[in-house]
């Protein structure tokens, strides 16, 4: 396994129910960006170190990853939106592009999210 391995957006099935997560983006080697949500883990650190350990059984080196942002995020199946907003106190603000451009592309790729509109905060 490699870094192609890694999902660049990583949302638990959990929170589908509630459509609220918290989430944190990543930027690891080659200034590639991720975006790893869950409905689970109260805390940004708590995601992030969700995703650190994901990567370890992946051979990638957790250490070569950095947090670069918060927030939060609902998705609402009725109405077909992923909304990306807020702030993590510990991370800070995400980059609202960077945000954007992960998620539609997610969207796009995501057969469950066909015809979901995003927005991003």
């Amino acid at each position: 396994m490699g870094l192609e391995d890694i999902a660049e957006v990583d949302i638990d099935s959990y929170g589908l129910e509630r459509g609220f997560y918290k989430f944190v983006l990543v930027t690891g080697p080659n200034h590639r960006n991720y975006i790893h949500a869950s409905s689970i883990l109260a805390f940004h650190r708590g995601v992030f170190n969700d995703f650190k350990e994901k990567l370890s059984k992946t051979g990638a080196d957790p250490s070569k990853f950095h947090c670069t942002g918060g927030g939060l995020m609902d998705i609402k199946i009725d109405k077909k939106t992923i909304r990306a907003y807020g702030t993590s106190n510990e991370y800070h603000k995400f980059d609202v592009n960077v945000v954007r451009l992960l998620l539609e592309d997610y969207v796009i790729k995501n057969q469950a999210f066909n015809g979901f509109s995003v927005l991003v905060e």
